[in-house]
């Protein structure tokens, strides 16, 4: 079972990824989630690959709703104190149902 830094993080990444124009990148919000530490063990290159996975599912299942959420997720994090994101600030429910 994941430990509860490294569930928010899974929740961090999985937001991360859908895609905007507008948004923060991928590198940028991993930069974010590094820094903050939290993730035990979860490097910069980890998350990136995470996020733009999961970006891309979001395009290929074409769900706009979810492309969306993620992107205003992206820009909570990289807009958040690493205080206010341990504390689930930018938590989503809708996109992280576990």
């Amino acid at each position: 079972m994941p430990t509860p830094s490294l569930s928010r993080a899974l929740a961090v990444l999985a937001a991360l990824t859908l895609a905007s124009a507008c948004a923060p990148t991928c590198e940028t919000t991993c930069r974010k989630i590094v820094r903050c530490e939290l993730a035990d063990n979860f490097e910069q290159l980890e998350c990136e690959e995470s996020c733009t996975r999961q970006s891309a599912l979001f395009e290929v299942e074409d769900n706009k709703t979810l492309r969306q959420a993620f992107a205003a997720h992206r820009r909570c994090v990289t807009s958040s104190t690493c205080e206010e994101l341990e504390a689930g600030e930018c938590y989503d429910e809708d996109l992280f149902q576990f």
